[in-house]
């Protein structure tokens, strides 16, 4: 069975450690077929290292790198809907194979910044609650208007709300909104993605987790993507059959990637 993770990043993000060369070797190792290069444009912290020279940069090394193990190159775009105009920018410029769309900051008040710059130490269960429907409507706006191929991680606030920060939030409470984001997920063909990063790690959950993977699949949801995540090559691949198995738990016999932003099918061996 082929095997293609379709999140990665490297130096050519601002929060990576290891080459295109080394993310490349590292999937070798843990026995992928392919990776999708997919570095950061974060248009809500867009300088230099976010620039359209720097992600057409991403893009060359991924072309260049393809061979043995096929190296496709894609984009990661952080809130897009603050800029819509420049995230069209972006993808027009560079052409990817595929267009990761995410939410790592909140429009909310004061707190603006990606949720790994915020201290959630003292924040109040009101606060958490408010920042949190505001999250899941940011996401809802970014499904809607983003020329996009897939949704990642879903519930990412809860990596440093709960892991980092130990608060034990519960997602049950915005089930209205996650079904409302699944269902237009599913309208307009987007690939719900399957992020690993945290398993195996201290907090060790799926992003989102298998419930809501399942409420997907049971939605009508059949296009899912695979996603370590990596942002150090020790990472790329490691947890792919895991996910694997967590796609199968719920009911999936295959998982997609995206070549050409054409969707790809790879069935469960």
């Amino acid at each position: 069975m082929l095997k293609i993770d379709s999140h990665n990043h490297t130096t050519h993000s601002h929060d990576a450690v290891c080459s295109p060369e080394a993310l490349c070797e590292g999937a070798l190792k843990f026995g992928l077929d392919g990776i999708v290069i997919s570095d950061h444009a974060d248009i809500q912290d867009y300088t230099d290292i976010n620039s359209i020279p720097h992600i057409l940069a991403s893009v060359a090394d991924a072309r260049r790198l393809n061979g043995k193990l096929k190296v496709l190159a894609g984009v990661e775009l952080g809130e897009a809907v603050w800029d819509a105009a420049k995230a069209a920018e972006i993808v027009a410029a560079i052409q990817p194979d595929a267009v990761l769309s995410s939410v790592h900051a909140v429009r909310y008040g004061q707190y603006t910044e990606c949720f790994s710059r915020i201290d959630f130490t003292d924040w109040t269960a009101e606060m958490l609650d408010e920042y949190m429907t505001q999250y899941f409507a940011d996401m809802q706006e970014m499904v809607e208007r983003v020329d996009m191929d897939i949704l990642t991680h879903l519930s990412n606030p809860v990596k440093y709300i709960n892991g980092r920060y130990g608060k034990g939030i519960s997602l049950a409470p915005y089930s209205a909104a996650v079904d409302k984001i699944l269902k237009t997920v599913i309208e307009k063909e987007i690939s719900l993605e399957l992020n690993l990063a945290l398993v195996g790690t201290s907090y060790s959950v799926t992003m989102p987790e298998a419930d809501i993977m399942a409420r997907y699949r049971q939605l009508g949801g059949r296009c899912v993507t695979i996603g370590s995540d990596a942002h150090v090559e020790t990472r790329v691949g490691v947890n792919f059959d895991y996910g694997i198995k967590v796609l199968r738990s719920v009911g999936f016999d295959s998982y997609n990637y995206y070549e050409g932003r054409e969707r790809k099918t790879v069935k469960f061996a």
